[in-house]
């Protein structure tokens, strides 16, 4: 048996693709002491005018291409090749990235990969637009110009690709206007609740109670654009909080509070819960009086928090 015939040839190509054949030197990989002299090289096998009878009796030609170019005309020297690029993994002339994370983004530009990848210059080489965030979060996300340029200048150290950059501010941009519209939606729900449960506490004391309230918080140092949040609900914590504050104007005694002050409200206030409590005892009397009733629970609990606006106390069942 011919001893090249020990080589499969498909298999050695397949390892050599990225390699040069070496030069007389030892090219890439240097010498080899296993390597046999270069004068000992045999002519090319097969004989006749077939230059590739050596390599396969079926060739293409793009296989015949690569052996011309890289002037592969005989075992040996494929053989030759093949040990240099080995040589030169084992002696690390081809290294991975460093072991430190924090040093492989200098890996990526020094070793010239970062280039190769299509990660450009300059972050503004990007070409990238700032991240949709939808209309119906217009006013809720802050993202300007500057936010933007300074998030390209993060993505651009760490030598993300265009693909990668569009991925990551897609992924922002989706999260956060969820978030967003998530948001927007427990406040509609916050307002709703706040003006409901106001109204129902405060009657026809609605208006001047919350103009009072919120006289507190700008005296407090409120703006008026968080006035106005407050106004309609739109504050985390907007009944708590607006009840507080009128609270604190009941003790204050604010001018908008009718009669000047803690009795003077008292008295207008008692007058129109009365009001309340009489047209409600008239409206619900048999849900009040008889026990089995369906509505009597409810009915019941309203008229003991009219009793109670009134002055008059908590009373028990009869």
């Amino acid at each position: 048996m011919n001893r090249f015939q020990l080589f499969n040839p498909f298999l050695i190509l397949n390892a050599m693709i990225c390699f040069e054949e070496p030069d007389a030197g030892g090219g890439a990989g240097g010498t080899d002491d296993n390597t046999p002299p270069a004068g000992n090289e045999p002519p090319p096998a097969g004989g006749g005018d077939n230059p590739y009878a050596w390599f396969a009796e079926d060739i293409s030609d793009e296989e015949k291409e690569y052996l011309d170019n890289k002037k592969f005309d005989n075992p040996r020297k494929v053989l030759k090749s093949l040990r240099a690029a080995e040589g030169m993994i084992r002696g690390d002339k081809i290294s991975g990235p460093p072991d430190d994370p924090e040093k492989h983004a200098n890996w990526l530009k020094e070793s010239g990969l970062a280039k190769r990848l299509g990660v450009p210059e300059n972050p503004e080489d990007y070409g990238i637009e700032r991240p949709d965030f939808g209309e119906d979060t217009e006013g809720l996300i802050q993202y300007d110009d500057d936010r933007h340029n300074r998030v390209m200048g993060s993505l651009h150290e760490m030598n993300l690709t265009p693909a990668q950059v569009k991925g990551v501010l897609d992924l922002y941009a989706q999260e956060t206007g969820n978030d967003a519209r998530a948001f927007s939606q427990e406040a509609v729900h916050d307002e709703a609740n706040m003006t409901s449960t106001l109204q129902r506490d405060w009657g026809n004391d609605y208006d001047q109670n919350l103009k009072a309230a919120l006289e507190v918080g700008a005296e407090s140092g409120l703006d008026e654009a968080k006035i106005e949040a407050l106004r309609v609900g739109k504050v985390a914590g907007s009944l708590e909080l607006t009840k507080i504050l009128f609270e604190l104007a009941e003790v204050r005694g604010n001018d908008t509070l009718k009669g000047g002050g803690r009795g003077g409200l008292e008295s207008t206030s008692r007058e129109q819960a009365q009001k309340e409590l009489n047209d409600f005892q008239s409206r619900n009397a048999k849900a009040l009086t008889q026990h089995d009733h369906p509505e009597h629970e409810t009915a019941f609990a309203e008229f003991q928090r009219l009793k109670k606006r009134a002055g008059r106390g908590a009373v028990g069942r009869e």
